[in-house]
């Protein structure tokens, strides 16, 4: 097996201990370390991701999903531009980009961002079936 064949196997091999549901395809984990933290003042769109890229925003669109039902990015619009949407990592997924990075105490940090996204999914989702019911 060449280098970067057993290195991209070493960095799924890491993403799988973040999530056993998190199965990112390699082209995720390049996009995921690409996102910046929301107020960091350097956001990505779609189109600025493509283009950095090279692939189709369809792609890339696919990509961002797969990251934001896993927690690791949420979108945002635009303020200046309505017709645009800024794409973030989330505090999930700076942890995640640490762990894959190997940085000292990033278990740690990736176990509580991971709990702590869990229990917003487990409100939101409280929320929801609490509105389904007030609506019956």
């Amino acid at each position: 097996m060449s280098e970067t064949k057993s290195a991209a196997a070493a960095v799924l091999e890491r993403v799988l201990q973040v999530d056993p549901e998190a199965l990112l395809t390699s082209r995720q984990v390049v996009l995921l370390h690409a996102l910046q933290p929301a107020g960091s003042g350097n956001a990505n769109t779609i189109r600025g991701l493509s283009a950095a890229f090279n692939m189709r925003k369809p792609t890339i669109t696919r990509a961002i999903d797969k990251l934001a039902s896993l927690g690791f990015a949420e979108r945002a619009p635009d303020p200046e531009d309505g017709r645009s949407v800024l794409v973030y990592s989330t505090a999930y997924g700076q942890a995640v980009k640490a762990f894959l990075d190997g940085d000292e105490g990033a278990e740690a940090k990736l176990n509580a961002a991971r709990k702590a996204w869990k229990a917003k999914q487990t409100r939101a989702a409280a929320k929801s079936v609490k509105q389904q019911a007030t609506a019956a």
